[in-house]
C-alpha cells in the first residue's frame, strides 16, 4: 500500500509548479461568487506542501461546511492538526469543527473543541496584543503569519487580522457551546448512540484504510471522517426542537 501511495505522490509532484498563491486566489474568487463546488475543486489544485497549502486546507473546510460535506471538512481540519503543520494556526478552524459536531448532535464533542480552543489558542491573543505594541514575541504562530510581512504596515495588518480572527472564533465558539449545553438538556448526545466513526485515509484510485494514530506526510490532506448525524429528541419521551443557528455563514 505504501508503494502505491509513493507512486501516486510522485505523479502529483510533477504538477507542483508554483507556490500555490495563484491557485489559492482562483479558489477564493469562486468562493466569493458563491460557487462552492468550483471553489472546492480549485482549492484541491493548490500544490500539497506549498506555502499556500495550509491556508487552502482551512478555506476549503469552510466551503465544505457550507456544502454540508462534514466528513471531508473534518478530514481537512484533522490535517491541520498534524505536527508537520504545527506552525500554522487558524482560529476559525475550531469554530468550524465545533459547528459540525453541534449540528450533528455531537454536543459533548462541540463543547470539548471550545474548551480546547480556550486552552490552546485563545492565550495567543495576549501575545498578539504585545506584538502590536512593538514587543519582540517569539511565537511560531505569529512568525508564520508575519512571514510575508515586509513592511511595518504589513506587519500591523497581519497581526490585526489575527486578532480579529481570534475574537470572532471565540465569540462563535461561546455561542456553539451555549447552544450545545442547551441541546444536551433536550436531546441525546450522538456519542451515546454511536461508537466513534473511523478516521480514514482516502487516496484517489486506492482503497481506504484507517488512521493508525500517526501522521504520515504522504497521508496529509487525504483524511476523511464518516460522521453519522443522530439528532433524536429523547427527553422524557417528548419531542422538543430547539432553534439552530448557522453561526458561520
Amino acid at each position: 500500500m505504501r508503494a502505491a501511495i509513493v507512486a501516486f505522490l510522485v505523479g502529483c509532484a510533477h504538477t507542483r509548479a508554483s507556490d500555490g498563491r495563484l491557485e489559492l486566489q482562483r479558489a477564493r474568487i469562486a468562493a466569493t461568487k458563491g460557487d462552492t463546488g468550483r471553489a472546492i475543486q480549485l482549492y484541491d489544485r493548490v500544490p500539497r506542501f506549498s506555502d499556500a497549502w495550509p491556508t487552502a486546507l482551512f478555506e476549503e473546510s469552510r466551503e465544505m461546511l457550507r456544502k454540508r460535506t462534514d466528513g471531508g471538512a473534518l478530514g481537512l481540519l484533522f490535517t491541520l492538526r498534524a505536527p508537520q503543520l504545527a506552525s500554522w494556526v487558524f482560529p476559525e478552524a475550531f469554530a468550524i469543527e465545533a459547528q459540525i459536531y453541534e449540528r450533528n448532535c455531537y454536543y459533548n464533542r462541540a463543547i470539548a473543541v471550545a474548551a480546547e480552543f480556550r486552552t490552546r489558542v485563545l492565550p495567543l491573543r495576549e501575545r498578539v496584543l504585545a506584538a502590536l505594541e512593538g514587543e519582540a514575541i517569539a511565537d511560531p504562530w505569529i512568525e508564520t503569519r508575519l512571514a510575508n510581512a515586509h513592511t511595518a504596515d504589513d506587519r500591523w495588518t497581519q497581526l490585526d487580522r489575527l486578532l480579529i480572527e481570534l475574537d470572532l472564533a471565540n465569540e462563535t465558539l461561546q455561542k456553539i457551546e451555549e447552544l450545545s449545553r442547551a441541546q444536551l438538556e433536550a436531546l441525546e448526545d450522538a456519542d451515546r448512540i454511536h461508537h466513534r466513526e473511523p478516521l480514514r485515509i482516502v487516496l484517489p484510485g486506492f482503497e481506504r484504510w484507517d488512521f493508525d494514530g500517526e501522521w504520515w506526510s504522504d497521508e496529509l490532506g487525504f483524511y476523511k471522517v464518516t460522521l453519522s448525524s443522530v439528532c433524536l429528541p429523547l427527553r422524557k419521551g417528548k419531542s422538543l426542537r430547539l432553534e439552530r443557528v448557522e453561526l458561520l455563514e
